[in-house]
């Protein structure tokens, strides 16, 4: 595994080699430009009557030709890329299916109370990286991906009470406390149970991974007018207040978190933020500054 120090001085070269490759693109962009007008020059005295435009106009319209070509296969290259995706995550999706099997086969028949506790958590991970490669495989398209929801009436209290439940044991093998406080009864939402309990997770997940031994989190549901909220908040590392705007930005991670952690790809949150977009409500975060814990706020539309 790469040390903090290593990944910083790669981080610097690719910086430095991004920085010339920038010096260079001007440099050839400048002399480009100079190259024109010194040929323009030679050819309208060279040959009088020619128009001063004619050689910057054909110039321009090579340009152009040659920048259509670039985009076009740029183009394909991204259909190339993003065809990928669907095939990547069918094949993730089969063996973490079958080990899901496996797993809540063999849950009934162990007895002993530290194998079970190790099975329950590896099931809840499971479900957790079957539900994330769904929503790759939604979200690799637009369109299909307002399609594939299933939406169906749950009591949202509940719903979020039995994910807390999934992950406590995790959170006791970490040495952390994982808490669900706050009221049940907040009235029922319109969700497809897959794609919000990936969201719901998500936010635990996060307060997990960047809340330290012994820390606490704790998930309330409540109700505020016309919507039902679920706070995820913890007393971990917190997040710079000049990150906060970007922390729902895709592949955006602040400085403390990649220090913290830097196994990760800061896609989570960004999912989460269009799943819950796509039902009209809101995901916010706040917090009071580095080492001061943060507050991670879900809200949706609440049933009649």
């Amino acid at each position: 595994m790469e040390t903090r120090s290593s990944l910083t001085s790669r981080h610097s070269r690719t910086v430095a080699k991004r920085a010339l490759l920038y010096a260079l693109v001007v440099g050839a962009v400048g002399a480009l430009f100079l190259c024109v007008e010194f040929s323009n020059q030679r050819l309208v005295s060279a040959i009088p009557g020619v128009p001063v435009w004619l050689f910057p106009l054909f110039l321009s319209g090579v340009l152009v030709s040659i920048g259509a070509f670039v985009w076009r296969e740029h183009k394909k290259k991204d259909a190339l890329k993003y065809s990928f995706i669907p095939i990547i995550t069918h094949k993730f999706r089969t063996p973490m299916t079958h080990i899901k099997w496996a797993t809540e086969g063999l849950i009934p028949s162990v007895t002993e109370t530290e194998p079970k506790r190790e099975l329950l958590e590896i099931r809840t991970s499971v479900d957790a990286m079957i539900n994330l490669t769904n929503l790759l495989l939604a979200l690799s398209d637009s369109e299909s991906a307002f399609a594939q929801y299933n939406d169906k009436r749950v009591s949202f209290g509940s719903f979020v009470e039995e994910i807390v439940l999934r992950n406590a044991p995790s959170a006791t093998h970490k040495n952390k406390t994982l808490r669900f406080s706050g009221e049940r009864e907040v009235g029922d939402a319109l969700i497809d149970t897959e794609k919000v309990s990936f969201v719901v997770q998500a936010l635990i997940k996060n307060a997990l991974t960047y809340t330290l031994v012994g820390g606490v989190i704790k998930v309330a549901v409540r109700r505020e007018g016309v919507s039902v909220l679920c706070e995820v908040s913890d007393n971990g590392i917190g997040i710079p207040r000049d990150d906060i705007p970007r922390v729902f930005g895709k592949f955006f991670r602040a400085k403390n978190a990649k220090e913290t952690e830097t196994d990760g790809l800061g896609i989570d949150l960004y999912m989460a933020s269009l799943v819950i977009a796509r039902y009209g409500g809101t995901l916010s975060a706040v917090s009071a500054g580095v080492g001061k814990g943060s507050t991670f706020t879900l809200s949706l539309p609440r049933v009649a």
